[in-house]
């Protein structure tokens, strides 16, 4: 077979399984999960990281008083493996939660650092609130302003009102509020109530900026 014969059964094998997999995506959302976790089974033995996390996902769900964790455990692992972002969220969330392992935060932490790194924003999102909130013990702001920026970047809005307040407060940074403003916004833009309210306040007060009250 030349190379253009090879390429030509890849894209149809990669068409095939897309196809596949949003059957499975739609049998799901009609509430038919075993027809979804048959066809994910056959997806995720291909080595396919998507659809490894979506069984793992349907097996902590298909019986909510009785998670399958051990199985779920098992297709959330394979997928981390091919470093899928996702997956390090998911078993990060089992090790936080002691759902079917042994509660541990060290070892959440390291599925969300892990996870952080191949940049999911989930992930450095959790990476931030365990290192700010000393759930190991000493809180390390300086490890978590980092990760708070990096999810910040990637649109999550729990990370830019975190940044907010930093800025605003100047503890563990160099105050600019300027800076706080412009996270607060991104933040009560999509919708954060409490970013809102610490936007209103500074422009209320006049913190820093000019008093607007209109605009508080």
């Amino acid at each position: 077979m030349d190379e253009e014969q090879q390429s030509s059964g890849s894209d149809e094998a990669d068409d095939e399984n897309l196809q596949m997999y949003e059957e499975a995506r739609s049998t799901w959302g009609r509430g038919d999960l075993q027809s979804a976790k048959k066809l994910l089974l056959v997806l995720a033995g291909k080595e396919i990281a998507v659809a490894q996390h979506a069984l793992g996902t349907l097996f902590l769900l298909e019986e909510p008083d009785q998670p399958n964790y051990a199985e779920a455990k098992k297709w959330l692992s394979r997928a981390a493996k091919q470093n899928y972002g996702p997956a390090f969220y998911s078993i990060g969330r089992m090790y936080a939660n002691g759902e079917g392992v042994e509660r541990s935060d060290s070892q959440a932490l390291e599925c969300f650092v892990e996870g952080a790194k191949i940049g999911s924003v989930a992930c450095a999102e959790m990476s931030g609130e365990f290192l700010a909130s000393g759930r190991l013990g000493e809180a390390r702001h300086d490890l978590a302003i980092p990760m708070y920026v990096q999810a910040a970047e990637g649109g999550s809005a729990l990370a830019q009102r975190r940044l907010g307040l930093y800025y605003k407060e100047g503890e563990h940074i160099e105050k600019n509020i300027a800076k706080a403003v412009e996270f607060y916004e991104a933040s009560a833009a999509q919708g954060d109530k409490y970013a809102a309210s610490n936007l209103a306040l500074i422009f209320e007060h006049g913190d820093g900026v000019a008093v607007d009250l209109d605009r508080a």
